[in-house]
């Protein structure tokens, strides 16, 4: 065991082979904490620079976990994570995990994408059975809430050392076949780029008026409760993210999109997809972009207990829920809409110094 190495993060960041000291007992203790927005810990052990042990062991954000090896004949450990099942990988470099994003560079410029979700629906006070109506054509509240997103542009722009830039992009879905009501086809659309209209530039912030821009958006029927933001997640990995500035996602709506590993509840996507939300959340952590989640929250379904169509609808609800959280970076940067701080969120964002993960991913070697 005197030979074998684990892979971990060093005090400024970078991912570095560290000796395993074995005890008196010939056994090897080591520590790791994992890095926000991981969710676990990825632990690989190498013998002469192979993977020899690969697994993954469940960790809050910034959590600190002992581990200990003990040797067994061959190339077999003796794994003891304590309470915590730890799950073993196979050794082949494609179960590695995502990198992390490292730390900021001070100074860097922003090239920021705001996402909206153009089916996003509040309640309408003058519907006697519950309807809901478009927060996109609201000529208050959605101006209101544009501005706020606005003023976080504004916060990040004023808080970096270069040019920033910004794009904005809404999402609808596609109409269902076959589904004659003219409610359901009129206004409708998959993606709608509100600057750049070639789906791939930026903007620079302070070239333009970023409220209006949001405000003049159309909102669409959508399509089912499964949305196309999927699509619009993987439009964001086509864009053209410029190598040196910091790089944001900032996701506003309250429809979920296609999740094969967290499919929706039954009745709620009637669709074949091509995009799937976690493996597109995954394709921009691997390009170095932040996700911040903003999530409008939708009325609670009350209903009579036992009622099989409340259940329903407050599974729908739980749903959206946890893929915003799911999809956001780390747990700091998912708020919900109406009440999210500006400057706290943005504070969050300029202030951060560590690596960002997303899943199970090597940690930092001992406590923080």
């Amino acid at each position: 065991m005197t030979d074998l190495t684990y892979l971990a993060l060093n005090a400024k960041g970078a991912v570095t082979a560290l000796p395993l000291t074995p005890t008196a007992g010939a056994e090897a203790r080591l520590t790791l904490t994992a890095l926000p927005g991981s969710g676990g810990l990825h632990l690989a052990v190498l013998d002469g620079g192979a993977v020899c042990l690969r697994c993954e062991i469940p960790a809050a954000d910034e959590e600190t976990v002992e581990i200990r090896l003990g040797a067994l004949p061959g190339p077999r450990f003796a794994l003891d994570t304590g309470p915590r099942l730890a799950v073993v990988l196979p050794a082949e470099a494609r179960y590695a995990p995502l990198d992390p994003i490292p730390a900021p560079v001070a100074g860097q410029p922003w090239d920021i994408a705001l996402v909206i979700d153009g089916t996003t629906r509040i309640p309408d006070p003058s519907s006697r059975d519950g309807q809901r109506r478009p927060l996109l054509a609201d000529p208050d509240l959605w101006p209101a809430m544009a501005g706020r997103i606005a003023d976080l542009v504004e916060r990040l722009a004023q808080g970096s050392g270069g040019s920033s830039r910004v794009t904005v992009l809404a999402f609808g879905d596609a109409p269902l076949p076959g589904v004659s009501d003219p409610g359901l086809h009129r206004g409708a659309y998959v993606l709608r780029w509100g600057l750049a209209g070639d789906g791939h530039g930026f903007t620079p912030v302070g070239r333009v008026d970023l409220t209006r821009v949001l405000t003049d958006l159309p909102d669409s029927p959508g399509g089912d409760f499964t949305d196309a933001l999927g699509d619009a997640l993987y439009a964001c990995s086509q864009l053209h993210w410029r190598t040196q500035a910091r790089r944001l996602v900032v996701l506003f709506g309250d429809s979920p999109g296609y999740a094969l590993a967290a499919p929706v509840p039954r009745g709620g996507n009637a669709r074949a997809r091509r995009h799937d939300v976690d493996m597109e959340a995954r394709r921009l952590h691997r390009a170095g972009v932040e996700i911040l989640t903003l999530y409008q929250a939708q009325p609670w379904p009350t209903g009579g207990v036992g009622d099989p169509l409340t259940a329903q609808r407050r599974e729908l609800v739980r749903h959206v829920v946890d893929q915003y959280l799911r999809l956001a970076s780390e747990a700091r940067l998912a708020a919900m809409a109406e009440t999210f701080d500006v400057e706290a969120v943005a504070a969050t964002l300029l202030e951060r110094d560590y690596p960002l993960a997303r899943g199970p991913s090597v940690g930092w070697a001992g406590p923080r």
